[in-house]
């Protein structure tokens, strides 16, 4: 799995034909960008392709229980419940016919209708999660993070062009900075449309985050 670190390296490379004019910036610190930046990276990326986790749940008299701790209102979704548990072929109960999600006082639950008469195996997607030493993002996807945290600074960084005239004119191509910083902008988002394009793994989940599961249903 890839770390936090090698996207700093991913996002440095994506911009590396620009360095002398972010070099040139001193409102804000770049690096400060870059991490904000790859935040909202990696928030994409959620959203783009789920986190898909499983974890074996207790029955519980009278079927209502607690979502997950990383469960997110409004985001993440139930994708499958096993049960009865390592069946051949296994069986699962429909999200959208036996689950039904409840918020109360105190947090997320959902009921589960019929309630199972033994513990059973819950899936549903989350955030990707991202630190210095570890994540759980495919390292295949490593350049698609960075190329999009590139992108999102270069939005800010030609925004901020745009709205000053001073140190706005590149000395060697005597062309806008905030137009440079569209230009990489524009490319990079292409180059991340067609690598997830290319990548079967990453259309398949982006589309349907079931896909590969050998659920019997959808």
């Amino acid at each position: 799995m890839t770390t936090l670190a090698d996207i700093q390296i991913a996002y440095k490379y994506s911009l590396q034909d620009l360095g002398s004019i972010l070099e040139g910036i001193n409102s804000t610190a770049t690096t400060a960008v870059r991490d904000a930046a790859i935040t909202q990276a990696a928030q994409w990326y959620s959203r783009r392709i789920p986190q898909l986790k499983t974890v074996l749940v207790a029955s519980v008299v009278g079927g209502y229980y607690a979502a997950p701790t990383d469960w997110i209102a409004g985001k993440s979704r139930a994708v499958s419940i096993e049960w009865p548990l390592n069946q051949t072929p296994p069986r699962y109960l429909l999200p959208h016919v036996n689950i039904n999600m409840q918020r109360r006082e105190t947090g997320m639950y959902y009921y589960v209708d019929p309630n199972p008469t033994g513990s059973y195996r819950l899936t549903y997607t989350a955030d990707h999660t991202l630190t210095s030493s570890a994540s759980s993002i495919d390292s295949t996807h490593t350049p698609i993070i960075g190329r999009m945290a590139a992108s999102i600074a270069c939005a800010g960084f030609s925004a901020r062009f745009s709205n000053s005239v001073a140190n706005n004119l590149d000395a060697v191509s005597y062309r806008s900075k905030a137009q440079e910083f569209r230009d990489t902008r524009e490319a990079l988002l292409k180059q991340i449309d067609e690598e997830l394009r290319r990548d079967e793994y990453a259309q398949m989940y982006a589309s349907d985050p079931l896909a590969g599961l050998n659920t019997g249903w959808k």
